[in-house]
């Protein structure tokens, strides 16, 4: 039986279609054919239909994100950009206020933003992706100033070996301030007006000849913070059986104006033209030089020789077993010392020290001077001041000395023999001697005691006591 297409069953059975209730042969054909027919039309209208449905959905909550996202970047800009023009501290703390939990640097996200991101309506925007700030509307940009942005920079320079060489020339600029650290180094530093650069040079070079136990090493590091720069110098890590022979120079051009503080261990010192609020310096062997240098000067010295020569400023010494030596001083002098001999001239201050076992001279000096000395002699020569000495086992000795007001010289075992410009007649004397002999010279007249003598004349006043020795004035 063949088969008859719908058009063909529609033109044979033309009569039947023109009444009102369809034969039942042409109904149940019509039925049969039509359910085919539709149910294929359904089929392919459906798919069209979904997928134009789809296609809608996915465009226009895509269109609903991107402009909610557009703006939420608009506002996030304007945002960002009042940030930075208010900002004026480190960091700024009008951090956008939420319930969740959420970071506030970059390459963290909160969860809403972590979401959003990474949902599937938002692959579409994948190649269009914004910056995280721009994301998170919860972000706040940390704005840093930029002093503080300079974090410390390092510079390391390393010799190893038994016989090795280092040289370095390098230049660090806008420094105010200088720390310096050195091991077995010679220093030269030398002060630059109108400059704020410093220049470092190392020549260092390690000799070495036998059995090493520890790899020995030449090493320098320079540490930039700001404007302060911090230098180390050493050499180090040698130990064994053999010849060892060291040798460094560290050569520093500084700020004339720069603050410098020095630790110095086992080597030289040379300072030149310095002018500044502050120059401390400790050493513990070696022999210092300090001249030309205009500051408050602190000086810690264990072993070796002090010269200081042409100072400005007031100077602090804490001083072991060295001989000191300062010239044309112009400022106040305090110090103390064990086993040292100290030799001060050409001082414009007054000079206080504490001295354990060792001699005192002075020369040129114009100021109070109050000493307590154990051991101890004291010399004067050319002094315009006040007198306030105390010393245990030392003699007091001094020559054209002119008081200002009053002078009290004691000793417990040893002499007090001073001779003073003075007009004798504006001066009192109060003279006392346990063990010895008191000699008074009253211009061409003499007076010689034992025990007390007591003149009142003149405001100007003279106390001494000298339990074992003898006290002689003129």
């Amino acid at each position: 039986m063949s088969k008859l297409s719908i058009e063909d069953f529609i033109l044979q059975n033309k009569d039947a279609f023109d009444i009102i209730e369809p034969a039942p042969i042409a109904a149940t054909a019509i039925l049969s054919s039509t359910t085919k027919i539709v149910s294929s039309s359904i089929k392919s209208i459906t798919m069209k239909v979904l997928a134009i449905i789809s296609i809608t959905t996915v465009t226009v909550i895509s269109y609903l994100t991107f402009s909610n996202r557009e703006n939420n970047t608009t506002t996030s800009a304007k945002g960002g950009e009042n940030s930075v023009q208010s900002s004026t501290v480190n960091v700024i703390e009008d951090t956008p206020a939420t319930n969740q939990s959420s970071a506030n640097y970059p390459g963290h996200e909160n969860p809403i933003t972590h979401l959003e991101k990474h949902s599937p309506l938002a692959i579409l925007d994948e190649q269009i992706e914004a910056d995280p700030e721009i994301i998170n509307d919860n972000y706040t940009p940390q704005r840093w100033d930029s002093i503080q942005l300079r974090q410390p920079e390092t510079y390391t320079w390393v010799r190893k070996g038994k016989s090795v060489t280092l040289n370095i020339d390098t230049l660090f600029t806008g420094i105010t301030h200088v720390e310096i650290n050195t091991n077995s180094f010679n220093v030269f530093m030398k002060g630059q007006a109108g400059s704020h650069n410093v220049n470092v040079n190392v020549e260092a070079e390690n000799k070495i000849k036998g059995v090493v136990i520890n790899e020995p090493k030449i090493e320098v590091v320079c540490t930039l913070e700001g404007s302060v720069l911090k230098i180390m110098a050493l050499f180090g890590g040698t130990s064994g059986i053999g010849n060892f022979e060291t040798d460094g120079t560290l050569t520093l051009n500084v700020p004339e104006n720069a603050t410098i503080k020095l630790n110095h261990d086992y080597g030289n010192l040379d300072v030149s033209n310095l002018i500044t609020n502050m120059f401390d310096l400790t050493a513990t062997s070696g022999n210092v030089k300090i001249t030309n240098v205009t500051a408050p000067i602190n000086v810690r010295v264990d072993y070796g020789n002090v010269l200081l020569e042409k100072t400005v400023g007031a100077l602090n010494m804490d001083i072991g077993s060295c001989n000191v030596t300062c010239g044309n001083q112009k400022g106040d002098v305090n110090f103390q010392s064990e086993y040292c001999n100290l030799s001060l001239g050409g001082v414009e201050g007054n000079i206080k020290g504490k001295l354990n076992s060792g001699k005192i001279d002075l020369l040129d000096v114009t100021g109070n001077i109050k000493f307590d000395a154990d051991y101890s002699n004291i010399k004067m020569n050319n002094v315009k001041g006040d007198l306030n000495m105390v010393t245990n086992s030392g003699n007091i000795v001094g020559e054209r000395i002119e008081l200002i007001s009053a002078a009290n010289l004691n000793t417990e075992y040893g002499s007090v023999d001073i001779d003073f410009i003075n007009d004798i007649d504006k001066m009192s004397f109060d003279l006392k001697t346990s063990y010895g002999n008191i000699q008074l010279q009253d211009g061409v007249n003499a007076r010689k005691t034992q025990g007390d003598l007591l003149i009142e004349r003149g405001g100007i006043k003279v106390i001494s006591k000298a339990d074992s020795g003898n006290i002689k004035i003129k």
